[in-house]
This record gives C-alpha cells, sequence and structure tokens, in this order.
C-alpha cells in the first residue's frame, strides 16, 4: 500500500490521519466565510471610491471643457487625470493604508483563532 504523505527523511509514512472531535467548531462556517468577503469587499470600495470617482468627475468637467472650447487635445485630458489622480493617491494614502492595516490584523486574528 503506498503512503498517503511520504516520509520525511526516513520516519514512517502517516497512513492516517488524527481527527480531533472539536473539528466542525474549529472550521469556518459559511456565514463567517460569507462575513470576511463582506468586509473585504466593503474595503475595497473604501480604497477605491475616491479616486475613481474623482477621476470620473474631472473627466465629466474637462469633456465640457473641451466640447464647449473645441480644444480637441487627448494629452490635456489625459496629463490632468493623470496628476489628478497620483495627487488624490497621495492625499488618500495614509487612509488606504489604515484601511488595509486594520483589515490585515482582524484577518490574522480571525486565522489565530482557527487554530
Amino acid at each position: 500500500m503506498a503512503a498517503l504523505y511520504p516520509s520525511p527523511a526516513g520516519r514512517q509514512p502517516c497512513y492516517n490521519m488524527q481527527v480531533s472531535p472539536d473539528r466542525d467548531r474549529d472550521r469556518m462556517g459559511i456565514d463567517e466565510a460569507i462575513a470576511v468577503s463582506h468586509e473585504a469587499l466593503m474595503v475595497i470600495l473604501k480604497i477605491s471610491l475616491p479616486p475613481l470617482g474623482i477621476t470620473a468627475l474631472l473627466s465629466a468637467v474637462l469633456m465640457l471643457f473641451q466640447s464647449a472650447t473645441n480644444i480637441n487635445e487627448s494629452s490635456l485630458q489625459q496629463d490632468t487625470k493623470f496628476f489628478a489622480t497620483l495627487l488624490i493617491l497621495f492625499v488618500t494614502g495614509p487612509a488606504i493604508y489604515l484601511a488595509l492595516r486594520d483589515y490585515t490584523g482582524i484577518i490574522f486574528e480571525r486565522i489565530a483563532m482557527l487554530q
């Protein structure tokens, strides 16, 4: 019979795994998995919404300006959006860091509770 798990450095192969009686208690249920996924999506929205929203607003304003003045310079719109997005990311950078740090801490605490 072949071993289920290869034996490292001459040890006997492991044919069966011991299952703890509290196995179901240690597992993450579907409700907890949904809650973690929901929290992850909320963090993603919190991080991405300010740069995307402000860039979309800026694009609309620039589009109206270009159509009103008949300036068809594509680099005007691209450069303005690029530098505005960089500025927004520099301003919201600390908030992004804090949101990711807090969420990562929560995830690590949940992993530690699973044993």
